[in-house]
Parts: structure tokens; sequence; C-alpha cells
């Protein structure tokens, strides 16, 4: 097909067989299951490594005697927003985000219960301020996602990964392997391209999963027409949640990490992602008719290891030495390089093309709660407090004439608000200090001027 033509002439552009380095392309139906392309770098079976042959099929897992594929990144926020939307988390839930922060004896929860994590535990992240899902999806906010991770539940949003189609590379259960790991939200699991394109599509189909399969038609020389493996599709998440999924994830297109990824003439939802040590980098489009997933990974077979040996963040600001491509590290990379070119093409060859649906503003509005007082308290209790209602709360300080220093004020959030939103305590410093005086002294009068 065209597609296929395509993707393969991209992934061949921008990723020599030779190269250290491994590209793959993904393209599916949705609404059917059908699998429109599948391209990668080394497309030629083989044994001569120098050369760029394999028998690896690359954007399958084990099972399909492929590979053992690349961790997500922070494609996967998808999972944590949709079990939060589920959940009754709304897109204006807040959180007061850390260009930096040490999760180490915070709690979170798996499907055996509440835990806390027991070693330093630190994400970072340029962002400081605060930030709803909104801003926090279209910029790829790690220390928005953890934390509303913690809210919904390690357990809750395996599950929906497992629901909408995800799997891992090693045939294991998501959930058993998963359910436990703080580092989900930001795609620590080995999963392979058709598992990403499954579980985007399950969005973009409006909560019906259909599993992927490859041929179209059966016909007998003769023209008898057989019955083609079903793609079994089926509804697995209601279509509001799914819709609203949708709208968010248009952000990252329409104003974050991918506003340099666009196709003219289409609405796209998706996400980047960029493996730790930007060992890989992804990005995940798509409409109501197709999803693609896009993705390059350091190869790290011994064959290249003296490549990397020196590298510390691998594909960050390298030069690929074969097909000269040079690669910034970050997930939309994969999107401007091989995703969009590839992905325009195959779109121009859809016949109909539908629209996203716009979700109830319930659903988006999520639940409300309402804030407790905190009268009376000094702020640790009150932070305790808050805590215990599902809020998290962090300390704002404040010059006060009447509250002694380290006095609780009161809070920047009152009434009903976002279930699970941050609020801010507010902290007296004391009173404000008198400002300090002027070195040069009182201002010399003016002299008069003389009389002639």
């Amino acid at each position: 097909t065209k597609a296929q033509a395509k993707a393969q002439k991209v992934v061949k552009k921008n990723v020599s067989p030779k190269d250290p380095a491994i590209g793959v392309i993904v393209m599916m139906d949705p609404q059917t299951g059908l699998i429109k392309a599948m391209a990668q770098s080394r497309p030629t079976m083989g044994t001569n490594w120098r050369k760029g042959e394999t028998f690896y099929n690359y954007a399958v897992g084990r099972g399909y005697h492929g590979a053992d594929g690349f961790q997500g990144g922070s494609t996967f926020k998808v999972f944590v927003a949709a079990a939060a939307l589920d959940k009754g988390f709304g897109v204006n839930t807040s959180f007061k985000v850390k260009a930096s922060r040490d999760y180490k004896d915070e709690t979170f929860t798996s499907c055996s219960g509440a835990f806390k994590i027991q070693k330093k535990w630190v994400v970072d992240g340029p962002e400081v301020g605060m930030y709803n899902m909104w801003n926090g999806t279209a910029q790829s906010v790690n220390n928005y996602y953890v934390p509303l991770e913690q809210k919904v539940g390690i357990c809750n949003v395996t599950k929906m990964a497992k629901t909408v189609g995800l799997q891992l590379a090693s045939g294991k259960d998501v959930v058993k392997e998963y359910n436990s790991i703080a580092a989900f939200t930001l795609g620590s699991a080995e999963i392979t391209p058709l598992s990403m394109v499954t579980a985007y599509g399950t969005f973009a189909n409006r909560g019906v999963r259909c599993n992927p399969v490859i041929i179209k038609s059966i016909v007998s020389k003769e023209g008898h027409e057989y019955a083609r493996p079903s793609a079994g599709c089926k509804r697995v998440i209601d279509s509001d949640l799914a819709d609203a999924v949708n709208k968010v994830f248009q952000g990252p297109y329409r104003n974050g990490t991918l506003s340099n990824v666009r196709i003219p003439g289409y609405t796209l939802a998706g996400k980047t992602g960029t493996v730790p040590l930007n060992k890989a980098e992804w990005t995940v489009g798509y409409t109501p008719n197709l999803v693609t997933a896009a993705v390059i990974s350091y190869d790290n077979s011994p064959h290249f290891k003296k490549f990397w040996k020196n590298r510390r963040s691998f594909l960050r600001s390298v030069t690929l030495p074969h097909s000269h491509t040079w690669l910034s590290g970050y997930g939309s990379d994969a999107g401007r390089r091989m995703l969009q070119p590839a992905m325009e093409q195959a779109l121009k060859d859809i016949d109909q093309h539908d629209h996203f649906v716009d979700p109830p503003q319930s659903i988006l509005n999520g639940q409300t709660a309402g804030v407790p007082s905190c009268s009376g308290m000094g702020p640790a209790a009150c932070k305790a407090t808050l805590s215990k209602a599902g809020f998290e709360g962090y300390y704002v300080q404040q010059y006060s004439d009447t509250i002694p220093k380290g006095g609780l004020i009161g809070l920047n959030r009152t009434g009903a608000i976002p279930k699970g939103s941050a609020i801010g305590i507010l902290v007296s410093k004391g009173p404000q200090p008198a400002p300090p005086p002027d070195p040069s002294g009182p201002p010399t009068p003016a002299t008069p001027p003389r009389k002639r």
C-alpha cells in the first residue's frame, strides 16, 4: 500500500539499517484493527549485523518472535489521565509543581494497598508553578502526573492500561508486574509499537478496542471469499470517557510538545515520550480513523557498545553515523522526522474522515470536594487535615501584622474545588520589616538662586 511504502521510505531516510539505533513506525485503523503500515529500519532478514540484517520484528513482542520492546516514556501519561477522569478527577485538578521533587517516604497505592517509597526517587522537569490536566498534558509535566497517579492509584492506572490494550513485550501481565511501580506513569515498562497503537486506538475509537489484524481479505483464485481473522472489537470503556481523553490529548499538538508536528487539515491527538537517559523517543498521533506510533531507540546490542560507551545521554544531541540524522533525544524528533510525513500520506488515502466528539462538560469538570476548615490549627496540622480529605497542601509564606511568625493565616482556596487539587497553606512570616534607611541620608535642600 501507499501507507506502507511511505512509512518504510521515511524510516529508511532517518535511521539506516547499519546505524546503532532502531526506527519503527506502526499504523492501524482503530475502527477495524487493520494494520495499515509496519516499517522498521532493518527490513532485511539475515544474520549479518554489519549489513543491518536481523530476524527481529521490532514492532511486536516475544510472543510473535519479536524483540524486547521499548520503554514508553511519557506516552503512558494517557493511562493516568484516563484513570483519573474515570475516577472523577477533572481537567482542573491542579498541583503545585516543583522543578525537582523527591518522592521518598510519600504514599502511593498498589492493588494490595498503600505503600511508601523507601528509597530516594527524584523526578525532574523544568516546569514550576500551578498546573492542571490541560497544561500538564500539553507540556508533559512529570511532576504533575506523578501526584495525579498518587491520587488515582497505580493499580487503577495499570488496570486502565490493560483494559485499553497495552501489553508488555514480554507477554507478562501489566497489572501484576507494575501495579506497585510508581514510575509507571513515566513509562518504565517495555512495550511494543503495535501494543501502543492498540491502546491509543481504543481512545480514538471512542472506547471500543480492536485487536490488530494484518489480513484485509482472503479470496481464492476462483473468487471465493473466506472469513478473515476477527479483530474482536468490543467496548471496554465508556464513550464519554474516551472523548474526554481525546479532548485533553489534543493539547500536545495544539499548544504543547508536538505543536511543530501538526498535519494541515487534520486535528490530531497524541503524546510524546522520552525514555530516561534519552535511550528512546516516541511520538503517538491519532485521528478517529488512523493511529500511528513512531519510535527511535538506541540499540543495546553488544555490537554497538563501543559507539554508546561514552554517551551518558544516548540519543541526546547525537548524529547517527550512517544516516547522518541528528537527534535531540526528545520525543518530538520521532514525530517531526517520521510520524508526520508518514501519517500525512496515509491520511490522504482515507476516503472518509471522522471528527473527534466533544465530551460532556460534566466529565471534564469531574467531581468537587469541600475544603475542610483549618481554624485553630497550626500549619502542619492543617496540612495533615487537607491530606486526609484528599487534597495536597503546600506552604506559602506571607507577612502578617496580626498573626505571629509561623502561625496559620488561612488557605488560598476555600469552598468546593476540583477533587484532589493543591491548596496553599498561608503561613505568617510576621510583620513586614520597615524599609532600610536611605544610605545617602536626607535630601539636601536646593540652594535658592542669588539675586542680582
